[in-house]
């Protein structure tokens, strides 16, 4: 249970941590209902102060629940363990995680700006920027992308880039919470994210025959609990859906509910729509497009580097592939890089980058997917068989 405590206690720091990011913009907002907050400006301000500990201690953090996780994955210690027991550990953890400010992202605010254009003021994110109710909204200030146009469609500007299914989502916390309540629709929406991640991880458990590794997989997995439940991104909805499409068609074998999945998550965000060959194809073909398609999604990260949190997508294949342990302590070992290499100088500096003393980023993506091909492959042993029977 002390790896468990350890994991626990680094989630609760980085709890009290992320909120020495809170917007100013948010204090504003409740001041007027909770003038109290405004005291927390000192507390924000003291955060400015310690940058250099938070970033120490940011990468201390993700290297030990890394450390953690190859040893949950490489051990029999979670054996020792009923499911049950595991996965109510899981949901503290989870909890703790999702309760946490999102302190390297802004996206949720977006993502339930929307949710408040549709139940509050009545008009179709797609076409209305934020900027539309600029004077009379106080969320403007905190809220990214208030004036963008993603694309067009027969001449319209589409302002709203994510699928209608993710949009129903976002509405779902106004339902509960009603517009006017900024912190039970923010709260709200972390803790739907939960309960989401805990049925996706649930759906890989049952599709994986309860094989405990899954829990180094999934649960306690630092890029999942940093950038899914901390930073509350919306590819968890897209991975969730495929996943209950898999699921449907492994389990339930329900392929009218296999086909509703998946389209929900094309839905949710749009990347999952190329995977659409897991609806008809079966066996070992669907294995190793799977597998293609796992080194696909990495050598475009690489090729095209962006935010961290698309590392998620590979989540959607990996559980299912048959990968060796050895394969799986790569990745996790240069997704720790990864976090590391793409957050550290913002926490330090406030501005984004990569500090000095890390391996270039680039060269870390590109060297992931190769390493992963090397270890499944075994190449190095093959040629070195290949020698010897020459030599003989």
């Amino acid at each position: 249970m002390i790896l468990f405590g350890i994991i626990i206690l680094i989630l609760i720091s980085l709890f009290f941590i992320s909120y020495f990011w809170i917007h100013f913009g948010i204090l504003v907002l409740l001041a007027p209902s909770k003038p109290w907050v405004m005291e927390l400006t000192k507390y924000t301000t003291y955060g400015d102060q310690q940058r250099i500990p938070i970033t120490y201690f940011f990468v201390i953090a993700i290297i030990l629940l890394t450390l953690i996780q190859i040893f949950f994955l490489n051990s029999k210690f979670l054996n020792k363990f009923s499911i049950k027991k595991l996965l109510f550990i899981a949901l503290i953890t989870s909890t703790i995680a999702s309760l946490s400010y999102t302190f390297l992202s802004s996206d949720i605010f977006s993502y339930l700006f929307a949710g408040k254009m549709v139940t509050f003021f009545h008009l179709n994110p797609y076409t209305n920027p934020p900027i539309t109710v600029a004077g009379k909204e106080l969320w403007l200030p905190f809220t990214l992308w208030v004036d963008y146009s993603y694309y067009r469609i027969f001449g319209i500007a589409i302002r709203y880039v994510y699928g209608p299914v993710f949009l129903v989502y976002s509405i779902i916390p106004f339902l509960i919470f009603t517009s006017s309540r900024f912190l039970g629709v923010f709260f709200g929406y972390k803790l739907l994210n939960v309960l989401t991640f805990m049925i996706c991880g649930w759906m890989i458990l049952k599709i994986n025959n309860y094989d405990k590794k899954i829990f180094a997989y999934w649960f306690f997995n630092p890029l999942l609990i940093l950038e899914l439940l901390i930073n509350s991104h919306n590819d968890l909805i897209m991975v969730t859906f495929f996943i209950a499409s898999i699921f449907f068609s492994t389990i339930n074998k329900n392929k009218a509910l296999e086909v509703i999945s998946y389209v929900a998550s094309v839905f949710t965000k749009f990347m999952s729509a190329p995977l659409i060959f897991s609806l008809f194809t079966f066996g070992k073909i669907k294995l190793w497009l799977f597998k293609l398609s796992g080194l696909g999604i990495l050598f475009y990260h690489a090729y095209y580097p962006r935010y961290v949190w698309y590392y998620s997508w590979v989540y959607m294949i990996l559980p299912f592939i048959n990968l060796k342990k050895r394969t799986w302590t790569i990745f996790f070992i240069f997704q720790a890089l990864i976090i590391i290499s793409a957050y550290s100088k913002f926490i330090l500096q406030k501005e984004w980058g990569q500090l000095d003393w890390m391996p270039p980023e680039l060269y870390i993506r590109w060297l992931l997917p190769v390493f992963l091909i090397i270890s499944e492959t075994n190449i190095f042993s093959k040629l070195k068989k290949l020698a010897n029977n020459k030599a003989n």
